[in-house]
């Protein structure tokens, strides 16, 4: 009985041992391959860091172009002449150099000055009334002169229809009556209605017509 389980025990550490070293071996493989896939995963982005950095370098040299070109272009453009820069033969050029910049710095300058000076003059100037001798407004503007005017309007009488705020020269009634009357008017040498014998057309170009053949009558 006991040899029986002295042999049992002995197979059961045997197979622990077997099982032990299974386990090891497996995780021994399943670390090979973890670190395996880190080292792959550490490669690529190695190779993604390097292509990144080559892109940012190549960036940086058509930036740095960019920059130089537009700073010779400043250096150009401030180098070159006016036209009315008149130096020549037996001058010293670069001392009558006018650059462009403080060209156009002057002329803003200048532009600068008469808005200032044409806004002070605004200022200063002012409209005084001829009428009731108030700054501010002309003459033609002033409200104590159109309020006169409307009073006095208010007070005139039409000597034609008899009404108030009006006079016969202004009266819409005497207008309207003349106009009628002109209507009604009949023409004695064409017949027709609208004006009377000394203002027909016809008769005027009838008197010219007779003039002229007396003329030619004279003249023959």
């Amino acid at each position: 009985m006991i040899a029986s389980l002295k042999k049992k025990v002995k197979t059961l550490a045997n197979e622990n041992d077997e099982l032990k070293s299974i386990n090891l071996a497996k995780e021994e493989n399943s670390n090979e391959i973890e670190v395996d896939l880190l080292k792959n995963e550490v490669a690529y982005l190695e190779k993604e860091n390097r292509n990144l950095k080559e892109k940012i370098e190549a960036l940086k040299k058509t930036f740095s172009k960019f920059s130089n070109s537009s700073e010779k272009l400043e250096n150009l453009l401030g180098m070159q002449r006016c036209v009315f820069d008149k130096a020549g033969l037996g001058y010293e050029e670069m001392n009558n150099v006018k650059l462009y910049q403080t060209f156009f710095e002057r002329k803003e300058r200048i532009e600068k000055e008469k808005v200032e000076k044409v806004q002070t003059k605004k200022k200063i100037v002012k409209t005084l009334c001829d009428y009731c001798g108030k700054n501010g407004h002309t003459y033609f503007t002033s409200f104590h002169k159109k309020n006169a005017m409307f009073k006095k309007n208010l007070n005139n009488s039409c000597n034609f229809c008899g009404k108030h705020g009006h006079t016969s020269s202004q009266c819409y009634h005497k207008k309207n009556a003349i106009y009628k009357k002109k209507i009604n008017v009949l023409c004695t040498h064409c017949g027709k209605y609208g004006h009377a014998f000394s203002s027909c057309f016809y008769n005027m170009h009838f008197h010219l017509a007779s003039i002229k053949e007396t003329i030619c009558i004279k003249k023959e």
